[in-house]
């Protein structure tokens, strides 16, 4: 399990108005870890989870993968998308849970 590690060629390579990263977690502990992590978040009047330039939303939840979209846009969107998945690293730390980051493209 490893921190998500900013990749400002591809934050900065392309326009784009927003980012995104997924971060897939595995282990028997993935859904309840993730569940545990998306409570402790504030939530909006729409139910988006996040703050401070940045929200989250689950994709795919099945047993033993939970997919999580961590979202970041504006002229802070570096800011964003390095405290969201921070945020996300020390939450799940604690659990017994494997973690892999992709940065997408096109969002």
């Amino acid at each position: 399990m490893g921190r998500y590690r900013m990749d400002y060629d591809w934050l900065w390579g392309k326009c784009r108005d927003t980012a995104t990263v997924r971060l897939r977690v595995t282990g028997e502990a993935a859904r309840g870890a993730v569940d545990a992590f998306l409570a402790a978040l504030p939530a909006d009047d729409a139910g988006v989870r996040g703050r401070g330039g940045w929200a989250v939303r689950r994709t795919l939840s099945a047993p033993g993968v939970v997919e999580l979209e961590i979202i970041s846009g504006g002229q802070d969107v570096a800011d964003g998308i390095f405290y969201g998945t921070d945020a996300a690293y020390e939450a799940l730390k604690p659990f017994e849970v494997a973690l892999s980051w992709e940065n997408l493209e096109g969002r």
